[in-house]
């Protein structure tokens, strides 16, 4: 149990977030289409964190990768895919040459958590409790 005796909301969320930690966990995979037209098999679907893998064919050849459902897409062949639609990551997956490779990471949702303190003034005696709601953002 730890006490926190912060004189600000500021300094009540910076330790609150000191004391929380991600672990992201980035997966890539990298295939050889058997001609130009061969389907990888790759389902997308937008989402609020960006490109997100909906679904992959078990007879593509991602099936055979640590690419699954749910993940952030971010890079094909070196190219950056956040921030473009479903239609725009396609055509560029369409595009590219017979070697592929993406890049894709978990999505984490954003954790909104609460910190409560308490403090006695050594003034007056007087108790004063203070509660802060943050929302960290994930961003990748």
């Amino acid at each position: 149990s730890h006490k926190f005796q912060y004189r600000t909301e500021q300094q009540h969320i910076k330790a609150a977030a000191a004391i929380t930690h991600y672990i992201t966990m980035f997966y890539t995979a990298a295939i050889t289409k058997q001609s130009k037209n061969q389907s990888i098999g790759i389902g997308l679907e937008d989402t609020d964190y960006g490109i997100a893998i909906s679904s992959i064919n078990p007879e593509g050849p991602l099936s055979q990768t640590s690419l699954k459902p749910g993940l952030k897409l971010l890079i094909i062949n070196n190219i950056e895919v956040s921030g473009l639609s479903p239609k725009e990551v396609g055509k560029i997956l369409n595009n590219v040459g017979d070697k592929l490779v993406l890049s894709a990471v978990d999505i984490v949702p954003d954790i909104t958590f609460q910190v409560n303190t308490s403090r006695k003034s050594k003034r007056d005696n007087r108790q004063t409790n203070e509660r802060v709601v943050a929302t960290m953002k994930r961003d990748i």
